[in-house]
């Protein structure tokens, strides 16, 4: 995962556990920060980060994701 932190338009990439365990935390998070949108769309679609992606729908119950602009 961390290795997706040397992509292209990636500022910034954190990922780590859940230190609170209360019934409605998730197991893990992850924060990516993107130089512009252009850089957002184009992770969507990279070869590296495609079957990564992939694996984690198939290991999670449940996943969020929020995608914003600051």
């Amino acid at each position: 995962m961390r290795a997706l932190k040397d992509l292209d338009g990636v500022v910034d990439l954190k990922v780590g556990e859940d230190i609170v365990r209360s019934p409605r935390s998730y197991d893990t998070g992850l924060m990516i920060v993107f130089r512009d949108r252009a850089a957002l769309d184009a992770y969507q679609k990279n070869d590296r980060h495609v079957p990564i992606a992939q694996l984690g729908v198939a290991v999670s119950e449940h996943i969020v994701a929020v995608d914003f602009e600051t």
